[in-house]
């Protein structure tokens, strides 16, 4: 069996098994394996559950962002990052919100949309 079908069997099973109840690690896994399949929109919608489910836990916004990115939604990924730069959460950690602006500057070049106040706005938001 290709790796892809491994994926969608996995994906098959994760389904079944919701019908005895979704779980926030299940739509979680879920996503990761649409993401896998490019299946953007419906791994979106997995992430979007987990964090209707968990508002509080940054981790599946995280995981968001990197779809945003692989997918090439710079608008999205620059909405969800800049949010998350700015929540005063003790979660968000120093790390993490580097890992945000190096998402965001990173593909800079490729859209254009950011300008030097927009940028200077983040860095001190950090």
């Amino acid at each position: 069996m290709s790796p892809q079908g491994k994926i969608r069997r996995k994906i098959k099973f994760l389904k079944a098994g919701m019908l005895h109840g979704q779980t926030s690690l299940t739509n979680l896994e879920l996503g990761l394996l649409y993401q896998q399949v490019k299946e953007y929109d419906k791994a979106e919608a997995s992430f979007k559950k987990v964090i209707d489910a968990m508002p509080s836990n940054i981790y599946p916004r995280f995981l968001l962002m990197r779809l945003y990115e692989a997918n090439g939604e710079q608008a999205k990924l620059n909405a969800l990052a800049k949010e998350l730069m700015q929540t005063d959460d003790s979660k968000v950690s120093t790390a993490l919100r580097l890992e945000f602006q190096k998402m965001i500057f990173g593909n800079l070049g490729k859209t254009g949309t950011s300008s030097l106040q927009e940028e200077s706005a983040l860095v001190n938001a950090g």
